[in-house]
């Protein structure tokens, strides 16, 4: 958390100053009470100095309130800096993560960490610390005047302070443990919910409200129990150092008493010194709360450092330009996380500008293939060649910038039309943007809608059908303009009229490209150049469209 906070050093330091001024003016305040009640109470009301006590009495209160306004708003800025840093660092560090790490990881706990994690770091940045150094450099000043006060009533009422080391790193240890297990656990309520609503009308359509429901009440029993935990050792940890500095200030009082009744002249130091010993309370307790709060903030700070301390793909190598030879793959073997492998030393070499049908069962690595081009997936043996350069030593951006991929159900984003068209050109003209549409032949429905350009399309494109959406897919394509064009049964879940319009589209996308097509209908792979058979992760045949097909399409 230290390294989030660093680059606002200034800001710390200026409102550590402040809370020092505030933590003097409160001591100070201390030193000067004992003398004012002790005249008020020997009645000497009417004196001058009593009344300059007075004074300064109220002086010094301005100045501590004054000084703890710039604390706090000085540290309020850092946190929000703080927030807006690490949310832009942890979404930049997420984009840049290879596809290895996403599987591995839910999504749901992925927003977990961007919300409940950045939160609680929100919270221990701009009220906790804000906290702990307002308080605890008040408590130093405060035992700093006790000290000044009377050395022999510090070293009796203040003896105790080694003791609570020993309880201190106990309930450290306890809180660290049970915050950990709190946010795993509210990560996997976040990771429940999140397949819930992405999956509500199979949820609903099934019938399995009651399953689902079983489930987060299970999450819910063992959140609750940790968090039961973590509010008996809460709980126990204020009380057990109230005790012991009562104790301590006890002691001090008893032996105070019986030295003024000794030498009445030390009732102003006595008086002086209960004040100080009494006002360490207050902040000795929001240290103690803070304490708790802080095990919560430093739990969420290293799940959010375990994400961004992942390695990301570098965005390192040569650039390439349009295929103009082939796309060969030498040997190539991808291998998941499950040791399942969905390419089995592949060799095929792919010619430029042309249509390229890959044919074969589910299963047969129709889609390991083209997510391999996308450097989506990395090979575990073999490689794959760009006009002869290896992918691997090619700049992941340069090559994305050559290729385009159209997958089975089109990826549209919350948003407007225009919203997704510039995604693949954020500086297209508005001449540009009709022009794709009109390509993509989904000017007409664009120009329908309320609003044109400026429409929301809904979450995940949810207003619009689903050839409309694969319709504003390939309009992002043609603006894209790549060299190299993946389609991965883009019209396979369509009805007969929006498959017919989509096909249209893609027949003016695919002229002058490489089109490597995942492909189960007859009628798509005759249009080929050359239809590879898929199975098992291997080449089971290729050639042209009648070679292949003779005697039907190989299953």
């Amino acid at each position: 958390m230290g390294g989030w906070i660093r680059p606002f050093r200034t800001q710390v330091a200026l409102a550590a100053l402040a809370a020092l001024v505030a933590a003097l003016a409160g001591s100070g305040f201390t030193t000067v009470v004992g003398p004012l009640l002790h005249g008020m109470l020997a009645g000497e009301t009417g004196s001058w100095p009593v009344l300059q006590l007075a004074g300064l009495v109220v002086a010094l209160a301005g100045a501590r309130a004054l000084s703890m306004w710039v604390h706090t708003g000085l540290m309020q800025g850092v946190a929000q800096k703080v927030l807006s840093r690490l949310r832009a660092d942890l979404h930049r560090h997420v984009l840049a993560l290879g596809p290895a790490w996403h599987q591995a990881h839910h999504s749901g706990e992925v927003v977990a960490r961007f919300s409940l994690d950045v939160d609680r770091v929100e919270l221990t940045v701009g009220q906790v610390l804000t906290s702990a150094l307002r308080d605890g450099l008040q408590v130093v000043a405060l035992l700093g005047a006790c000290l000044v006060i009377d050395v022999r009533l510090f070293a009796l009422a203040f003896v105790v302070v080694p003791l609570m080391a020993w309880p201190v790193s106990r309930f450290a240890k306890a809180l660290k443990k049970v915050a950990v297990g709190a946010q795993q656990s509210l990560g996997g309520l976040t990771v429940l919910a999140a397949e819930t609503l992405q999956n509500l009308a199979v949820v609903q359509t099934t019938q399995s409200e009651g399953v689902v429901l079983e489930k987060a009440d299970q999450e819910h029993r063992v959140y609750l129990g940790l968090m039961r935990r973590s509010l008996l050792v809460r709980g126990a940890f204020t009380p057990t150092l109230e005790v012991l500095g009562i104790a301590g200030v006890a002691l001090a009082l008893a032996l105070g008493v019986r030295a003024v009744q000794q030498e009445p002249a030390l009732a102003p130091k006595l008086l002086s010194f209960l004040a100080a010993a009494l006002l360490v309370y207050q902040p000795v307790k929001g240290l103690s709360g803070a304490f708790g709060q802080l095990s919560q903030g430093l739990a969420a700070a290293g799940r959010l450092t375990e994400v961004l301390d992942a390695p990301v793909m570098p965005d390192e190598g040569t650039s390439c330009g349009p295929l103009t030879g082939a796309l060969a793959f030498e040997g190539v073997r991808v291998r998941f996380g499950d040791d399942r492998e969905g390419l089995k030393g592949l060799d095929l070499s792919l010619p430029a500008g042309k249509l390229i049908a890959l044919v074969g069962e589910s299963g047969s690595g129709k889609t390991t293939l083209l997510r391999t081009v996308l450097r989506l997936l990395e090979p575990s043996a073999g490689r794959v060649l760009w006009d002869g350069t290896p992918l691997s030593t090619i700049a992941p951006s340069s090559l994305r910038a050559q290729v385009a991929w159209m997958p089975q159900e089109a990826v549209v984003l919350s948003g407007t039309v225009r919203d997704n068209l510039l995604l693949a050109k954020p500086g297209a003209t508005e001449d540009e943007l009709w022009a794709a549409l009109t390509s993509a032949h989904a000017d007409t429905f664009v120009r329908a809608r309320p609003g044109g350009l400026d429409a929301p399309v809904g979450e995940r494109g949810n207003q619009l059908s689903g050839g409309q959406r694969q319709r504003l897919a390939m309009a992002r394509v043609f603006l894209a303009a790549p060299s190299v064009l993946l389609l991965d049964e883009p019209t396979s879940a369509l009805d007969a009229e929006a498959q017919a319009a989509v096909e249209e589209g893609l027949r003016a996308l695919r002229a002058g490209r490489t089109v490597l097509m995942a492909a189960h209908r007859l009628e798509t792979v005759r249009d080929a150049d050359l239809v590879v058979v898929l199975r098992d992760g291997q080449v089971l045949k290729q050639g042209r469209p009648d070679e292949v097909l003779a005697g039907g399409l190989p299953g």
